[in-house]
């Protein structure tokens, strides 16, 4: 049953519910929902108590099943992982970023066995689904999706722009590259930028995108050790300031610059 449910087969399904006692287990309706097989999704959910799992909107957002994704949302309660968002970014399927985004952060948050919320269990939910919209924001820039990257940069607060960077420059898309540096506005952290550029001496296939290396190199040259240190240790004196703009203020007399965003 849990083979013909991710195949689609409704006909066999039914007749297996009627004429077989094995049942299915939660893969049914988990394939069937990352095949795009709606119709089955629900006589599963009427006729059958083995439910689904996180997988079910998972797969359905990474194999752009809209519909099954927005039913599952609407009708089930066992949420989706990180994963469905930063697939969805991948693919450059903006409607599936935007429907992931509007739904209540609680389908997000309740994944229990998401390793990466476990990794991040103690912070607070904004705080969770922030960096989820930063992995989104990340796979959409890998992989040249201007449109959801403008989407993500005008809907999201307080996104991570600079590591985005890092992909665009490697993978050659240099309007994503160009439109970062605009939403950046000048102001970011010395400590990411200089992230970014030891990842960059890691790459070995640099050559082919010799042209956005030059440019990254002339608009944003690889900070001082010292600018570096000197951040951290400011923003470790000052944590806990809610006021990011007294801090930016700090951080431009002390380096001549702001470099916080």
């Amino acid at each position: 049953m849990d083979n013909a449910a991710g195949e689609g087969y409704l006909n066999i399904v039914k007749w297996l519910h009627q004429n077989r006692k094995e049942g299915c287990s939660s893969k049914a309706m988990d394939q069937a929902a990352a095949g795009g097989h709606l119709e089955v999704v629900q006589w599963l959910h009427d006729n059958r108590e083995e439910g689904c799992t996180p997988a079910a909107i998972d797969g359905a957002a990474a194999n752009r099943n809209f519909k099954v994704v927005k039913w599952l949302c609407e009708n089930r309660d066992e949420g989706y992982t990180a994963s469905a968002m930063e697939d969805a970014a991948q693919n450059g399927d903006l409607e599936m970023v935007k429907l992931l985004h509007e739904i209540n952060p609680d389908l997000l948050l309740d994944i229990a066995d998401d390793e990466f919320l476990d990794e991040f269990s103690d912070e607070e939910p904004t705080d969770c689904v922030q960096m989820v919209n930063n992995l989104a924001l990340d796979a959409a820039a890998s992989n040249g999706h201007l449109n959801v990257v403008r989407w993500l940069d005008a809907n999201c607060k307080d996104l991570d722009i600079v590591p985005a960077m890092e992909d665009p420059i490697t993978n050659g898309h240099f309007e994503v590259l160009l439109y970062l540096h605009s939403a950046l506005g000048g102001v970011y952290s010395a400590y990411d930028l200089n992230e970014v550029w030891d990842s960059l001496r890691e790459e070995t296939y640099l050559e082919s995108n010799e042209e956005l290396v030059a440019w990254f190199t002339e608009n944003y040259p690889r900070p001082d050790e010292e600018d570096v240190e000197r951040e951290l240790e400011l923003v470790d004196n000052m944590d806990g300031m809610d006021n990011a703009e007294l801090l930016g203020v700090y951080l431009d007399a002390a380096f001549g610059r702001v470099f916080l965003r």
